[in-house]
């Protein structure tokens, strides 16, 4: 932006520094919570939360001191190139900061999407359930997808290679027992997940579904 000067961008790099000094404030995840209530009262106009993945867990403490921030701000922007990195649970917390009212209810988002089952445990939301739907609602709602080849033009095309290492035997041995331990738990898991009861949504839960109040995203 021509018209930003640098004086204008203020990084925070400790707790001490100054939240609400010039027109850009950047601050890291590991900062936002100590600074939270001084953020907050600086009422920022525009919230862009870079890697947003890093959200993804509604227990941390930098979930619980970004969304506020999000949901006050006129414009919430989430930038990420992985939204989820292993499962649809990640999202929950980020469909949370730009449109609440889109998934009210985390319960029925989990069963319907995360194939939620209670087990031995406590509740699983480990799994995945209805993608394509889930795809389609945060495609027509909240995300735009960009692909590297359309907006990195310049970059040159990827070139993949196999080296091939040769490990000494001690350490094909320790492979193998590590290996043998992973499938062991695979195993188990799978036996687990055969046992647990599939989660449904409480009455009322699913009435998101079929729309609802629209809120702008912003």
């Amino acid at each position: 932006l021509p018209e930003i000067s640098r004086d204008d961008i203020n990084v925070v790099l400790t707790g001490k520094d100054p939240v609400d000094k010039g027109a850009i404030t950047i601050i890291s995840y590991d900062l936002l919570a100590r600074c939270a209530p001084r953020l907050k009262a600086c009422n920022f106009k525009v919230v862009l939360a870079d890697e947003s993945h890093y959200l993804k867990s509604p227990a941390a403490q930098r979930t619980k001191a970004a969304l506020p921030l999000l949901r006050a701000a006129a414009r919430a922007i989430l930038l990420t190139g992985t939204p989820a990195l292993s499962r649809p649970a990640e999202l929950f917390s980020q469909l949370q900061a730009l449109r609440p009212k889109l998934f009210p209810s985390a319960r029925a988002f989990y069963a319907r999407y995360c194939n939620a089952r209670q087990g031995p445990f406590g509740l699983d939301i480990s799994g995945a359930s209805n993608l394509h739907e889930l795809n389609v609602v945060l495609g027509g709602a909240v995300m735009i997808r960009r692909l590297k080849k359309d907006v990195l033009t310049q970059l040159p095309a990827k070139r993949r290679q196999q080296v091939f290492l040769e490990l000494p035997a001690a350490a094909k041995a320790r492979l193998a027992t590590t290996l043998g331990k992973i499938s062991d738990l695979k195993s188990k898991d799978a036996a687990r997940a055969s046992s647990s009861v599939p989660l449904s949504p409480e009455p009322g839960d699913d009435a998101f579904f079929g729309g609802g109040e629209e809120e702008e995203m912003g």
